[in-house]
């Protein structure tokens, strides 16, 4: 579904998340700056912390394009 949504919109930020460490996730093709891993279980703290890591990158995108 990622890299579906990525052909459309190429900056849009992606998080996983899944129990299993990120090594057993698997290759997604998607590795950059908008592209983040949460492993189960996390803190609201976490996850805060890990959308603020992915707007903020966007955000330095979006600047650099101007």
């Amino acid at each position: 579904l990622a890299l579906q949504c990525r052909q459309r919109w190429p900056d849009l930020p992606v998080l996983f998340l899944s129990g299993y460490g990120d090594e057993k996730v698997g290759p997604t093709g998607l590795s950059d700056a908008n592209t983040s891993f949460l492993q189960k279980p996390f803190t609201h703290a976490a996850l805060r912390a890990k959308l603020q890591e992915l707007t903020s990158s966007m955000q330095c995108s979006t600047e650099e394009a101007s």
